[in-house]
């Protein structure tokens, strides 16, 4: 069986373009030569000048090989790589190279893989908006796994930036900068995903924009940007009386005394006597300190 394999072999390399021999071939080692065996020929279809869609579909079937009947991923990464120098834009061998480089640990190779694909240069042509968030997804962790934070937090802003609402991307990224100290961050990140949230909802986000008042205030130490986070609440509290003494408080630490006054004038229309008598009071106090 070994002899007549070899001669049909010499036979192909003396027709290298030979389909019909090829595939000749690669039936006699498939009954008779092992599915090693068999791998390693289809494989070989790479450096023959047979016609690009039988290389690609022998290339193809030598990576399901590798990877299903041999457990050799390393193997059938290469051979997914390699169908990638052929055929750039091929989904199946991008998704299945991706894969295996994070299977077999090569996170530099998968970052690479990854980035070609973001920019246009590999993988599918004409990527889902969903599909380019799950790729960033993977650089970033391909990214934390190489080693490499800084790039893996620069994917994850990239992520935000398209979709605020990603909660992973958000919290692992707030984590961050917090293990820094860059609350100015954390506050711009945040904010971003409340405007998001109220976008999305037609709703003032209440409880997001107390949060980020005193992320401001207590964090940032930024009183006129916690006022304006809690400024909004006023039209959609039945009881905002909580957050007018917030904004009094906020309004005087940030020497912002005409939205002080403002405040209290829109208190003095709806007053009883005795409170605006008290109102009148404090904007001739606050004229004062103008």
């Amino acid at each position: 069986i070994d002899a007549g394999l070899a001669l049909l072999a010499s036979a192909v390399d003396r027709q290298p373009d030979s389909e019909r021999l090829f595939r000749r071939v690669t039936k006699q080692i498939e009954t008779h030569g092992g599915v090693s065996a068999l791998a390693v020929w289809l494989e070989q279809a790479s450096s023959r000048p047979l016609e690009e869609p039988l290389r690609v579909e022998a290339l193809h079937r030598a990576a399901r090989l590798f990877r299903e009947r041999l457990a050799d991923v390393a193997a059938a990464r290469r051979v997914w790589e390699t169908i990638l120098s052929i055929r750039p834009q091929d989904k199946d061998a991008f998704d299945a190279a991706v894969q295996a480089a994070g299977v077999v640990g090569e996170y530099p190779q998968q970052v690479r893989l990854l980035e070609e694909a973001l920019s246009g240069r590999m993988g599918p042509s004409s990527p889902t908006p969903e599909l380019r968030q799950s790729w960033l997804r993977l650089l970033a962790e391909a990214h934390k796994n190489a080693g490499d934070v800084e790039s893996a937090m620069a994917c994850l802003k990239a992520l935000l930036a398209s979709w605020p609402l990603e909660s992973d991307a958000l919290s692992q990224l707030c984590a961050w900068h917090a293990s820094r100290g860059e609350w100015e961050e954390i506050l711009r990140l945040e904010s971003a995903a409340m405007e998001a949230r109220e976008a999305r909802d037609s709703v003032v986000d209440v409880e997001g924009r107390r949060q980020l008042a005193s992320l401001a205030e207590d964090r940032v130490g930024d009183p006129a940007a916690a006022g304006r986070y809690l400024e909004p609440l006023l039209d959609v509290l039945e009881d905002a009386e909580s957050i007018r003494r917030a904004l009094y408080r906020l309004y005087e630490a940030a020497g912002d005394y005409p939205s002080r006054l403002r405040l209290l004038g829109g208190e003095l229309l709806t007053a009883s006597k005795d409170d605006k008598l008290r109102l009148a009071r404090t904007i001739l106090d606050s004229e004062g300190l103008e």
